[in-house]
């Protein structure tokens, strides 16, 4: 897991008015949780190689119906060092989820897609990926 403050869409997830932040004892912890189960949200970060990453890229900017479809058979296959990142902000219920796919140019991953932003059925399709 990956603390959720240092991903590339936390000032995404800030704005976000579907989830609630809250801040423990002298701000030491953060916890993120869903407003409409409370369920907590948490962070990932999956490294993907270059094939896997140009077809998940291509599966994210497909209309949403295609994308659904494809990601009920589409796995995720971590790779060490990829050339591709995704960052998935996932609830435990698994009702709300939140993706970026970034690329690694230029000595940094950048991102390829906009925050990606899924409730209800059909974050439950999208977390079976995980």
């Amino acid at each position: 897991m990956a603390n959720i403050k240092s991903l590339r869409m936390w000032n995404d997830i800030c704005a976000d008015n579907r989830v609630y932040i809250s801040k423990s004892w002298l701000g030491l912890k953060t916890t993120v949780k869903s407003v409409s189960t409370g369920s907590v949200i948490v962070a990932k970060k999956i490294e993907l190689s270059l094939q896997d990453g140009d077809s998940l890229r291509r599966v994210l900017q497909s209309s949403d119906e295609m994308m659904l479809k494809s990601l009920e058979t589409f796995h995720l296959k971590e790779t060490p060092n990829g050339n591709y990142m995704l960052e998935a902000c996932v609830s435990r219920d698994e009702t709300y989820v939140a993706l970026l796919l970034l690329q690694y140019k230029q000595l940094d991953y950048v991102p390829v897609t906009n925050v990606l932003v899924y409730e209800g059925e059909n974050a439950r399709i999208i977390s079976r990926m995980f």
